[in-house]
């Protein structure tokens, strides 16, 4: 495609998030790389780049690009949300409860984290 045609940044962006939609990680991460290449200030794109990298288990890469995004946006709460969603999943809970009590100060969320025991099923 790209030999046989001129592609704009635009037409990556919209290439990339195509072939995220329709599943088809290997071919979206050559066009979200251009993509964030040519806007590095465009969270949702660099945060699809984290994700497509997760999913395409290089976990490495999905974690350098969840850490950047958080020096590059210290003040995009959604950020730090998929980050701590994504240390859960790699099973680090206590770097994923500091990312999400960090989210939570930025949104005003006043909740502390509480283990609580699950509820007894009711008598009735």
């Amino acid at each position: 495609l790209q030999a046989r045609f001129a592609l704009k940044a635009s037409d990556h962006r919209r290439l990339g998030f195509a072939f995220v939609k329709a599943e088809r990680f290997e071919e979206a991460h050559p066009h979200l790389i251009r993509a964030v290449w040519s806007n590095p200030a465009d969270p949702l794109l660099r945060l699809t780049l984290a994700d497509t990298l997760e999913t395409m288990d290089r976990q490495l890469d999905a974690l350098r690009a969840y850490t950047a995004l958080t020096r590059d946006f210290p003040s995009n709460p959604v950020v730090f949300l998929r980050l701590a969603a994504y240390l859960q999943r790699r099973g680090k809970p206590a770097q994923a409860a500091r990312a999400l009590e960090a989210a939570n100060r930025m949104r005003a969320v006043r909740r502390p984290v509480r283990n609580m025991r699950p509820l007894r099923p009711s008598k009735r």
